[in-house]
């Protein structure tokens, strides 16, 4: 949950659920956005589960953010129920700019990219540096909970009565004035770097981070 507030739940969660849809009928779609692409340390999110969605959404790091595009990607027999009519087997349910060909080359181009540099086990090494720096953060006032998984860090701080959020924000200004930019969901401070980003920045900036809290509390 991204938006939520970067609630990371666990394989275990997914495998149980996974379970549930087989047994009634019901198609599981990974929402792959935001997490897929490397983010995690895998290249998609749910191969943590070791499970096999009916579909997945991708998009954002598909195009390493050049340019905006989206996918989805389905079981074969999913697909075959729409590949009957037309002879040319389109899908006539996208909308006006599906299919550009600009987004399209600069896929390409990301995933020829991802091959030859191998950057989901690039992502999977710096995310193991972003977790140790992160964890550092752990018992610092006001933190309530730390939460790590490959490239995503996120430090929850406690709300009462709404204090948390306004302190992430006042945490926000004091780390934009040192020219590092983050975006608070609610009471929660977080990071996703670039995948590649070197550990030595990683660790930099969950230092910032912490002296940044540090700062908030007092």
């Amino acid at each position: 949950q991204g938006a939520a507030g970067m609630r990371i739940y666990h394989p275990d969660y997914l495998r149980r659920l996974a379970r549930l849809c087989r047994q009634y009928g019901i198609l599981l779609i990974a929402d792959e956005i935001a997490v897929g692409m490397g983010r995690t340390g895998r290249l998609w999110a749910f191969e943590h589960a070791g499970i096999e969605p009916d579909m997945v959404c991708i998009g954002k790091g598909l195009a390493a953010g050049y340019l905006p595009i989206s996918a989805t990607m389905v079981r074969q027999e999913i697909y075959q129920t729409f590949q009957d009519f037309p002879v040319d087997r389109t899908f006539y349910h996208g909308h006006t700019f599906a299919g550009n060909p600009l987004a399209c080359a600069a896929a390409i181009a990301v995933l020829d990219f991802y091959r030859s540099h191998s950057v989901v086990r690039r992502a999977q090494a710096n995310g193991a540096a972003l977790t140790a720096a992160f964890r550092e953060l752990q018992g610092l006032p006001g933190v309530k909970n730390i939460r790590c998984l490959g490239m995503i860090a996120a430090c929850e701080l406690e709300d009462r009565r709404g204090a948390g959020r306004r302190r992430a924000h006042d945490i926000r200004r004091l780390l934009q004035r040192q020219g590092v930019l983050i975006r608070p969901l609610g009471n929660v401070l977080y990071l996703l770097p670039p995948l590649l980003t070197p550990p030595a920045l990683l660790r930099k900036l969950a230092r910032m981070l912490g002296d940044a809290i540090r700062a908030g509390a007092g």
